[in-house]
């Protein structure tokens, strides 16, 4: 019986993945997409289509051709370099877009989801195998592989056209090759097929996200401890042979080995050899690690603390949120302790770490991010530390988690690849630390009009905002109007902190107007009548000293609003507001009292 029950599901498994597969063919990728890119895909992409169509990686006019046949906007964010002879190159890992090249041949843009929906795919299978040779029940083995995928975000970034999904393929398939029990009867062979696999799979996700380097380190040690001297040198020999074949073609392109060094800019708007005069000296910006470490990425004691709370249970990119089965997976193997599974946490806090200090304002992808997109690399390690099912209250204790946190963003995936900002906005979400250490990466940054805003003089700031929603509407003069009946959150940010702050609230027409204020630890509650104006004055507001910076979280929420244009004839104001807000301070003495 236990036969016929692995074919049904390795069946199911079958019937699903070929679904997915069929709609990923036939679905209007663009038209969903609204045709517009998000965060690094536009680099991806072209690069693809070069690949593709040119069989290279030099970025020359009828590339732009093409992508703006696809997309009106053209490769908005797109990074690229100067090289060999003077051409210019794509300025990003090019393993991901080599590999969906033939795809995206024969599909066009849906070749991108075509492979990712084809890895996840394999992945999951991979993950189900794994668990049926640990002794695992099929239908057990079937729905919990299933849930290590579903019961996250990673879905979500299968409408993407970054290496996400290809990442977490390649890591998960170099950790199966070499940790997976082997198949009952098997022989060992005189060419170790399986690790040289694995060390390719290695080497793909270790020149995507060079992090992963971690792979043939824990490898390494855990055949070394094990005196498996073959696996061990064949790991390493095929492993070192793909990096050098990897880095080696970018360097005999390009003349750098660096994606991301040398004279590297990023463009918007428009585009090198748009016309004769669109050049790469006279557009885009700067964007090259070719920097001081210490000056552009400082850190300390206290901010690595920070970032690993953050990391755990940040607001925007916390994995127990957004990839709930960590909990479950890291549980499992600080109890049980096998070999295999103190590997896996090793790998897994390892590359964590890298990630963390390598990229300590950006480890969870950008702006544009769902969840933590650079935890894709660090995720596969977790089904390693899984040796049995959890226990049905424990998985769905994890389910309900994850329904809460992940549902909404895979329900609606384009339009949570479209407007990033919208995930973190209920009630519960704002009960959980905001990444202060991240705040200029933060995805409520690609709201518009939400990211460091001037005030309250453009031409000579104090003070910078970040909003965290949308309760607000844009500048105006020296302050902004928070949204009727609803709440404006957002971080205040300056080089040195306020000894007293003024908070001036100015109501509308709205009698009996009750508002409230949140300013660091201190809290109030106002009653306005129409047209009040009250000035609170916070003494000592606290905030956080993350860097080089002073940051304070501040909240105002109102209970009522009205429309100018409703009431005063030929006003054409047809906004919804609730109270305008007025922020100034002093680094004088402090003063305390409300007024």
């Amino acid at each position: 019986m236990t036969h016929i029950e692995t074919k049904h599901v390795y069946v199911a498994w079958a019937v699903l993945g070929l679904t997915a597969l069929a709609v990923a063919f036939n679905i209007p990728l663009l038209r969903y997409r609204l045709r517009i890119f998000t965060g690094d895909e536009a680099t991806y992409f072209a690069m693809a289509q070069s690949f593709a169509f040119d069989h290279d990686i030099v970025y020359e006019q009828r590339d732009l051709y093409r992508v703006f046949r696809d997309f009106p906007n053209g490769p908005q964010g797109v990074f690229l370099k100067k090289g060999r002879g003077g051409r210019l190159y794509y300025a990003k890992s090019y393993v991901y877009s080599l590999a969906a090249a033939p795809f995206v041949r024969f599909f066009g843009p849906r070749g991108f989801l075509f492979l990712n929906v084809l890895l996840l795919w394999g992945a999951w299978g991979l993950a189900m195998t794994w668990g049926l040779r640990q002794g695992w029940q099929p239908a057990g083995a079937f729905g919990w592989s299933l849930f290590f995928i579903a019961g996250t975000v990673l879905p979500a970034y299968t409408v993407w056209f970054t290496p996400e999904i290809f990442n977490y393929a390649m890591v998960f398939i170099a950790l199966a090759l070499w940790f997976m029990p082997p198949a009952p009867g098997a022989r060992e062979r005189r060419l170790p097929v399986r690790d040289i696999l694995a060390a390719a799979a290695g080497g793909l996700a270790c020149v995507s996200k060079p992090p992963n380097i971690v792979l043939f380190l824990v490898a390494g040690v855990f055949f070394l401890v094990r005196r498996r001297w073959r696996r061990l040198f064949w790991t390493g020999a095929a492993g070192a042979a793909c990096i050098a074949l990897l880095f080696g073609y970018y360097l005999a392109a390009t003349g750098d080995w660096n994606f991301q060094g040398g004279e590297r800019k990023t463009f918007y708007g428009h585009f090198p050899l748009e016309h004769s005069g669109a050049t790469f000296a006279n557009l885009g910006v700067y964007h090259s690690t070719s920097r001081n470490y210490r000056s552009e990425y400082y850190i300390d004691a206290k901010t690595v603390l920070l970032d690993v709370v953050y990391y755990f249970i940040g607001r925007y990119g916390g994995i127990f949120w957004y990839f709930t089965p960590v909990l479950l997976a890291l549980g499992q193997a600080i109890r049980r302790r096998a070999p295999k599974q103190w590997a896996a946490l090793a790998g897994f806090f390892l590359v964590m770490m890298l990630f963390i200090v390598t990229q300590p304002n950006n480890y969870v992808g950008g702006g544009g991010t769902l969840g933590n997109r650079y935890f894709t690399s660090v995720y596969p390690w977790a089904w390693m530390m899984f040796t049995a099912i959890p226990v049905w209250s424990r998985w769905l204790l994890t389910g309900f988690v994850a329904a809460f946190f992940s549902g909404p963003i895979l329900a609606a995936p384009f339009m949570s690849a479209r407007f990033p900002w919208m995930y973190a906005q209920t009630g519960v979400h704002r009960l959980l630390p905001v990444e202060y250490t991240l705040l200029e990466n933060l995805p409520s940054n690609t709201l518009p009009g939400a990211l460091h805003i001037a005030f309250p003089d453009a031409a000579r700031p104090d003070y910078f905002l970040y909003f965290l929603n949308d309760g607000f509407y844009l500048r105006e003069g020296a302050g902004f109007w928070v949204r009727g009946g609803r709440s404006a959150e957002m971080v205040l940010k300056r080089q040195q902190p306020y000894r007293r702050m003024l908070i001036t609230l100015t109501n509308g027409i709205q009698p009996g107007h009750q508002v409230e204020l949140k300013v660091g630890r201190h809290r109030w509650r106002v009653v306005l009548k129409p047209r009040q104006r009250v000035t609170i004055t916070v003494p000592s507001p606290g905030g956080h000293h993350i860097r080089d910076g002073w940051m304070l979280p501040i909240t105002v929420r109102t209970t009522a609003g009205f429309v100018p244009a409703f009431m005063e004839p030929g006003n054409r104001d047809r906004r919804y507001l609730g109270v305008y807000v007025v922020i100034t301070g002093t680094d004088g003495a402090a003063e305390g009292g409300d007024s």
